[in-house]
Formats: structure tokens, sequence, C-alpha cells
């Protein structure tokens, strides 16, 4: 198999290319190797599907932190994320996620994700309740496609 891949661009946002076709598992592992020495790209394979990535801008911080709190106390957890400025904060605590968005230096709640807006957040946490990994990522898929 003999791939030739140029992704160059103007600018510093992320893009995506997903392979057309299917693949197993070899010829993902074959591509990768030869993208190992490509700086700025991400190659990830699920289900014989191969998406390549552009990192795009390197950032001082992220534009999401996700947190799963497992005991209480301590510390308000969203002034540590604060002073890092990060835009978005999801905290996960007693299969509850609480979304949380910085205006004006302090996070307010909101029901959906202003980053990702398209994004069901029900079906989310609906989903990351169910045991199986496998039917979660299904339900979900299903629950995504038109």
């Amino acid at each position: 198999m003999t791939i030739t891949l140029s992704m160059e661009s103007d600018t510093d946002q992320e893009q995506r290319l997903l392979m057309p076709g299917t693949y197993i598992w070899q010829e993902f592992e074959a591509l990768e190797a030869l993208l190992v020495e490509s700086p700025g790209l991400r190659i990830t394979y699920l289900d014989g599907l191969i998406e390549i990535m552009t990192l795009g801008e390197k950032k001082d911080n992220p534009d999401l932190a996700i947190e799963v709190i497992l005991t209480s106390g301590g510390l308000q957890k969203l002034e540590k994320y604060k002073r890092f400025q990060i835009p978005e904060v999801w905290l996960w605590e007693d299969n509850q996620l609480k979304i949380y968005h910085l205006e004006d230096n302090t996070y307010q709640e909101f029901s959906h994700s202003q980053l990702l807006p398209e994004l069901n957040i029900e079906l989310l946490v609906y989903c990351v309740q169910i045991p199986s990994r496998l039917e979660a990522m299904k339900v979900f898929r299903e629950g995504i496609t038109p």
C-alpha cells in the first residue's frame, strides 16, 4: 500500500482527514510508522477507520478541562482552572456532569458546551453510565447519526 500525504495549511487550525475505505490493524501500523517522523500529525484507528489530523497551534493551556471527582472537600474546584484561564470545565460527580464556561473571569454553569455546541450532553451522560464500553459506544454512535 502506497499513500502519499501532504497536509499544509496557512492557518494553525486543526485539520482532519478520514481515510476512505476500511483498514486492518496491520495497515494502520504501517501508516503510523510512515508518519512517525512527521511532527504536528496525529493518527487514530477505530473499527477499521483511520483518521489523520494536524495538531494545530501549540497552546500553553487547554481549551477544555474534564475532572472526575471521586472525593469531596478541599480547594474550590474551579479556582485552579481559572488561574490557567481555561475557557470551559466539565466536572463529573455522582453520575452528573456540570459544565462551566469562563466569562468575565468567573465560571458560569451551562446546560450545554460552549466549545462543542452540537454535542448532546444528555446522550453523553447516559452513555457514560452504561457498564459496557462497546454498548455505550454503539448507543452513542446511534444517537449522533442522522
